[in-house]
């Protein structure tokens, strides 16, 4: 398994290395960074499809991305995973509904789920189904609450669709165009959508035809919305609409004194 988890940061790190003459990331030092858990319930149902090593291998393969994610943003966040907990089948239906998927995981484990540690630090708390298209008229990978610190995601789903969930769980949000795909859809409106209101800067951005994580570009990249981030030599960020690397770093701050030598 060490070299699986070897392998996997090394196509990473390939992957990153192939954007190296294109993208171009901020530099920065942590003084102090904010440990987040990562929680996962996975129904059982999934055993009929792939095997435990596939659903370990493919945990690790989204927190890995996760992290690759918050590092090239220069973030001072990490995730971990501290409870992994097979759960009696879940009905795949309610994938899309996650208040419902909430409360059926509540009933079934007959206990509190507690948003942040002893420490004070978040527990995000991800419910896994085997497939989201299984679901009555899913269209997407995953879903974030509005209200809370969980969210569903499929196993089948990309490596970064977890980051892309956990942002939206700490207040960033999609790209204009993909916001806009709704014809009556209305910006202020959206960022009120949510408790607390999303900010003015919280939109993820399109640069150079590459989508940074809150997109739904086809290509994208491991970055999150930053006008300190460039693809080409093109900002991949406005610092008045489209700032979601500000979005994260305010929401470490929250948790903890969290800071960047070099803010």
């Amino acid at each position: 398994m060490k070299v699986k988890i070897a392998l996997l940061f090394l196509v990473l790190m390939c992957a990153l290395k192939s954007y190296g003459s294109v993208l171009t990331l901020p530099t920065c030092q942590f003084a102090r960074s904010l440990d987040t858990e990562v929680h996962f319930y996975i129904s059982k149902d999934i055993l009929d499809e792939y095997s435990p090593q596939f659903v370990k291998a493919k945990i690790d393969a989204w927190i890995a991305y996760s992290n690759l994610t918050l590092k090239n943003s220069c973030i001072p966040t990490t995730r971990r995973v501290t409870h992994v907990e097979y759960v009696s089948q879940i009905d795949s239906s309610w994938f899309q509904d996650i208040a419902v998927a909430e409360r059926l995981l509540i009933n079934e484990l007959n206990r509190t789920f507690p948003e942040v540690n002893k420490q004070g630090e978040p527990i995000f708390n991800a419910i896994v189904f085997a497939n989201a298209f299984d679901s009555y008229k899913s269209l997407y990978c995953g879903y974030a609450s509005s209200s809370s610190f969980f969210f569903t995601i499929a196993i089948n789903c990309p490596d970064s669709i977890l980051e892309h969930e956990i942002g939206h769980l700490s207040g960033a949000s999609h790209d204009i165009k993909t916001l806009s795909y709704y014809e009556e859809f209305d910006l202020d409106a959206h960022r009120l959508s949510t408790y607390p209101p999303l900010k003015n800067y919280s939109l993820g951005y399109i640069c150079g035809e590459r989508g940074t994580i809150m997109s739904y570009e086809d290509n994208h990249m491991p970055v999150y919305s930053s006008p300190d981030i460039k693809w080409n030599g093109k900002e991949c960020g406005e610092s008045d609409r489209a700032d979601n690397r500000r979005v994260m770093v305010e929401f470490a701050r929250q948790y903890s004194k969290v800071s960047l030598i070099n803010d």
